[in-house]
């Protein structure tokens, strides 16, 4: 029996060498915490009002970087963020 914190893991035969682009339960994802972390930087980099930087000090980019292995999973957490905040107004998909 699993404790009530643990997340099952499902795999999809043939999944596990393409680009899986995720659509919706991004809470109970297996990359939920990278979206979380993809998520709030997004967030702060709305809020910079124009002119402003994130780190004082340094350059003004908007650029989230997803940093892993080969095979971790980097392209399919990537572009679920990018079909999330793509389709924000339509499923209020936690953004």
């Amino acid at each position: 029996m699993r404790p009530n914190n643990e997340k099952p893991i499902v795999f999809v035969e043939c999944d596990e060498d393409r680009v899986v682009i995720e659509k919706k339960d991004y809470e109970t994802s297996l990359f939920s915490s990278q979206y979380t972390t993809a998520f709030g930087i997004l967030k702060r980099l709305i809020e910079i009002p124009n002119g402003d930087t994130f780190f004082p000090g340094q350059g003004n980019s908007r650029i989230i970087a997803f940093c892993g292995d080969r095979g971790a999973g980097k392209t399919s957490c990537m572009m679920s963020v990018r079909y999330a905040i793509d389709n924000r107004n339509e499923e209020r998909s936690g953004i």
